[in-house]
């Protein structure tokens, strides 16, 4: 693999990147405005990131792995960008060790993955502000502070298990999903061993479950003024209870589902195979993010897009 300093493209096309290995600069690769093809590259322990595409730029990645770990801050920050890789041949893109992030969508980015994406031990495994990340392959987010996060009214996250494919598994984060702030998840797979909790919808967030089994975690569904919407899931035995709604929690449950322990307080809303006793007062604390020791992790957290003409 050949080693480079660090690469940037501003304005290029039809530019190929190909067996290289950018490590020890402020980000290993950056660009502004480009259209580019990345392959069998790695963009590791650089000062802050392994990869910022930024300012409209379209990349497709490719081959059998990129990797982008052990960085300063964020493995990959899309910002005003697209990254995508084709399905089913698309290799597999690793953010694993990065402090902040090990993915970061922003200012209406896009992130397309047809192959496997891996985000372990970071502060959060994938983070989305604004913008849309669809992992139709299989995300493995695991061991980080939040393995899934969207908050913004235009962040939208789709994790699926296909058949054939991998399975998306979220496990051993202290929460797994959160969406707040009107973010939107919809995710299909396996959230398992988190310390904290599974899910958490709250200030108009929304999540979406289906055929995912949420076992053997701190607690599992919270909805706290979200939406959420479950289908032919199993959400039970969580040692801390398994779903509870608060302060005008929607929650609606399609198909056959297994629910263990449910709780509400009197503003919620439950339709579908899952009754909802009141069996605790209403609540408005501010956000369930606190409860759970993970305060001041939403978007204010990160600096804003760099633009640059």
């Amino acid at each position: 693999m050949l080693a480079l300093p660090q690469v940037d493209a501003w304005h290029d096309s039809g530019v190929v990147v190909s067996q290289v290995r950018a490590e020890g600069n402020r980000e290993g690769i950056r660009t502004y405005g480009s259209s580019l093809e990345i392959v069998d590259s790695d963009f590791c322990d650089n000062s802050r990131g392994g990869l910022y595409l930024g300012n409209g730029s379209s990349v497709i990645i490719d081959g059998e792995e990129i990797r982008a770990s052990g960085n300063g801050s964020f493995g990959l920050l899309l910002s005003e960008a697209a990254l995508r890789s084709p399905w089913p041949t698309g290799g597999r893109l690793v953010t694993n060790d990065n402090p902040f992030a090990g993915v970061v969508l922003q200012g209406g980015a896009a992130l397309l993955m047809g192959g496997p994406l891996e985000a372990k031990r970071n502060g959060a495994g994938v983070r989305v502000i604004e913008g849309r990340l669809s992992a139709t392959y299989g995300l493995d987010a695991s061991d980080c502070n939040i393995g899934v996060l969207a908050a913004g009214p235009n962040a939208d996250v789709d994790v699926a298990s296909l058949a054939g494919g991998a399975d998306a598994s979220v496990a051993g984060n202290t929460v797994d999903l959160y969406a707040g702030e009107g973010g939107y998840i919809s995710f299909n797979g396996i959230l398992t061993g988190n310390t904290g909790a599974a899910v958490i919808a709250e200030g108009a967030g929304r999540v979406a479950l289906s055929s995912t089994d949420c076992q053997g975690n701190g607690s599992g569904l919270n909805v706290h003024g979200g939406t959420a919407s479950i289908q032919e899931s199993t959400i039970a035995g969580n040692t801390n209870g398994d779903v509870d709604l608060s302060f005008g929690a929607r929650a609606t449950f399609d198909g056959t589902n297994v629910v263990g322990v449910v709780v509400c307080d009197g503003t919620v809303l439950v339709e579908g195979d899952v009754t909802c006793p009141e069996t605790k007062g209403e609540t408005a604390s501010p956000s369930l993010m606190e409860r759970v020791g993970l305060p001041g992790l939403l978007s204010s957290d990160f600096p804003a897009s760099e633009w640059i003409p």
